[in-house]
């Protein structure tokens, strides 16, 4: 059986990480949100509160706002 020698995404966790957790997710709740972040590389959290599953629908102009306070802190 052939193998792949490296990881199928080998660019994976060569970046920081930021998670928005979602305070009104139906589909993933804060308590499994925080779990995932526990287990994952996560440089940094941010709680976009009143936001559901698609911040980008939900709550598009608190959702910008944590963008661009991510890429004011991580690009110099």
């Amino acid at each position: 059986m052939m193998v792949r020698p490296t990881s199928f995404f080998p660019w994976y966790g060569s970046v920081d990480n930021v998670f928005m957790l979602c305070g009104e997710d139906a589909s993933l709740t804060p308590d499994y949100q925080r779990w995932m972040v526990k287990n994952s590389p996560v440089k940094e959290v941010m709680e976009i509160n009143g936001a559901d599953h698609m911040p980008m629908l939900s709550m598009p102009r608190e959702l910008c706002q944590c963008i661009v306070a991510i890429t004011n802190s991580y690009i110099r």
